[in-house]
């Protein structure tokens, strides 16, 4: 089966949400099926353009009629894709690859992706691609189903469009006279568009298209409802034998927890609870929703210190200038100042009074790069009086570190006794 599919973005290229991820699955999935011929039509944004990981021919070109208009656009075939995909880029340079950041948003979207409907349909005759099925999704595509059987069913007169809502409270809503002036359909299907006196592209989409399809059959019965529907209610109630729901999958090539580089954590099915507790875990601290900040803010402690490593000057490669004074064995440090915080005056003598109380050899330490929980403590809501205890440690932040075993039992002592002396 030929099958083209066509979006207004698609992951790795381009990506502002969920679409995407479905463009990267999908059209590698279907690709997969014997006897499956799979082309992805995407527009040219700047930020595909430019990046040079992904190589292009242009492999035909042609003007787009869009009312009065006769637009350029270039058919750009990705050449470096690794499986059985054709990506195809149209090319504009005025409605995409001239412009820079979001990819939506600006004021004439409805004229630019009015382009690339109609720029789709004429892209697949340009290089030969006469598919069974086109899948469409959302407002940005919403054009295609009703360009295909008003203006282009000579070229595709066996060709079936299946049209795909992932998010209906966006519609293509433009002024009545978009119909005139843009899209230059033939007057009988005015009715079809029109909402409200509007054009409204998914309307039309809904009702020209031969199967809908939403992302999920709980999604398809909810659209059923005027709470859900934004409007569109009546016309999905009248097209409902033709409306159904298909899940969501992911592509587990990219979206693996055993696997992927994103995650601080890897785990399977015999390890997820552990696992997920432990990416969840990673991500709230990367967030400032646990650790340090979010401790002293829930908190509110009278005083605040961190426990943690500090490099040392005594390893055979420490370099001789910034070399740190502290050595490992000599004792644990006590804080004066790192690249986070200058710790309290208070807190400092309170420590030197504790570790001599306790009879613990301590060094003195100034960290020249680097910063510990501590800075996060004193940064918390009106201010913590925050200092920090650190173990010397050769090779620090690599799986060779070194720290000694009297340092860290003086650290436990001097830490106990500044818990029991009185601040």
């Amino acid at each position: 089966m030929r099958i083209a599919i066509c979006a207004s973005e698609g992951a790795p290229y381009a990506k502002s949400g969920g679409l995407g991820d479905v463009m990267e699955a999908l059209p590698a999935a279907l690709s997969r099926i014997e006897g499956n011929d799979v082309a992805l039509f995407l527009p040219y944004y700047s930020k595909i353009k430019d990046n040079t990981a992904y190589e292009t021919e242009k492999v035909a070109e042609f003007r787009v009629s869009l009312g009065w208009r006769q637009q350029y656009c270039a058919v750009m075939k990705l050449t470096n894709r690794a499986d059985k995909v054709q990506v195809y880029f149209l090319d504009n340079e005025y409605y995409f690859g001239g412009r820079t950041g979001a990819i939506y948003g600006d004021m004439d979207d409805g004229e630019r992706f009015a382009f690339f409907s109609r720029a789709c349909l004429d892209a697949m005759v340009a290089v030969d691609f006469i598919p069974d099925v086109i899948q469409c999704n959302d407002w940005q595509c919403a054009l295609i189903p009703t360009y295909l059987k008003a203006v282009y069913h000579a070229q595709f007169p066996k060709t079936r469009c299946m049209y795909t809502i992932h998010n209906i409270e966006y519609q293509g809503w433009a002024n009545a006279s978009f119909f005139d002036d843009m899209l230059g359909l033939p007057w009988e299907y005015r009715g079809t568009l029109d909402m409200n006196n509007s054009v409204n592209v998914m309307k039309g989409a809904i009702e020209t298209a031969d199967l809908v399809t939403t992302v999920s059959e709980t999604y398809a019965r909810e659209l059923m409802y005027p709470y859900y529907a934004h409007g569109l209610d009546g016309i999905l109630s009248e097209n409902a034998w033709k409306l159904t729901g298909i899940t969501n999958g992911i592509d587990t090539g990219v979206f693996n927890p055993e696997t992927d580089k994103a995650l601080g954590y890897h785990y399977n099915a015999d390890s997820f609870v552990e696992g997920k507790a432990a990416v969840k875990a990673a991500l709230q601290e990367e967030v400032g929703l646990r650790g340090a900040k979010a401790a002293a803010w829930s908190i509110a402690p009278d005083v605040g210190i961190a426990v943690d490593v500090t490099d040392t000057g005594d390893a055979p490669c420490a370099p001789e200038v910034g070399r740190m004074a502290v050595k490992v064995g000599a004792g644990p440090t006590i804080k004066y100042k790192d690249s986070s915080l200058l710790c309290n005056p208070q807190v400092i003598a309170h420590l030197i009074k504790s570790a001599k109380k306790a009879g613990v050899a301590y060094q003195n330490e100034v960290l020249v790069a680097g910063g510990t929980d501590a800075g996060a403590m004193q940064r918390s809501r009106g201010g913590v009086l925050s200092g920090a205890v650190s173990l010397p440690c050769r090779n620090i932040h690599n799986p060779g570190e070194v720290v000694s075993l009297s340092d860290l039992e003086g650290a436990a002592k001097l830490i106990a006794a500044a818990a029991e002396l009185e601040f």
